[in-house]
């Protein structure tokens, strides 16, 4: 089993290839797009593609490409864990900036970022449309009480 962590910025991935050298971890970091063939996936059938926070960033009618990019690398699963957009979220968001982050802007941005979060309905259908032969599941959970793993939900993908 191998793990790699792909982003797009550079002083992110050397961060995070230092930390783990620290903590002699055993993955890798690579600068660039995730589902550019050959920058981490090099044998779909056998990889399973995760993210957490990242849907939430995408406009809406994006979120069909990023499916798609997937079924094309013939990924054998995904999971992307993201925000329910229910009214937890922009509390949430809050909270874990405040925590997390220095900035004002910062602090600002997480907050309205959660505000964009897709219902599942909107993933059900994105995923549909882009990763056609796989299956699908998303569940958005109870609106008033949620549990921790409705707030932050995964939508995932399995390859029929």
């Amino acid at each position: 089993m191998e793990l790699v962590g792909v982003d797009l910025n550079a002083t992110l991935i050397a961060q995070a290839t230092r930390l783990a050298g620290v903590e002699r971890l055993r993955c890798r970091f690579v600068t660039g797009d995730a589902f550019e063939p050959g920058v981490a996936v090099e044998d779909g059938a056998r990889t399973i593609v995760i993210s957490t926070g990242l849907l939430h960033h995408l406009p809406a009618a994006q979120l069909p490409e990023f499916f798609a990019a997937q079924r094309r690398l013939g990924v054998h699963a995904f999971a992307h864990w993201d925000f329910d957009a229910g009214p937890w979220a922009t509390l949430g968001a809050w909270v874990f900036h405040r925590a997390r982050t220095r900035e004002a802007v910062s602090r600002h941005d997480g907050v309205l970022s959660a505000r964009r979060a897709h219902p599942a309905a909107a993933l059900l259908r994105a995923a549909r449309l882009g990763a056609d032969g796989y299956r699908i599941a998303c569940v958005d959970g109870p609106r008033w009480l949620p549990r921790l793993t409705h707030v932050v939900r995964p939508i995932t993908g399995t390859r029929a």
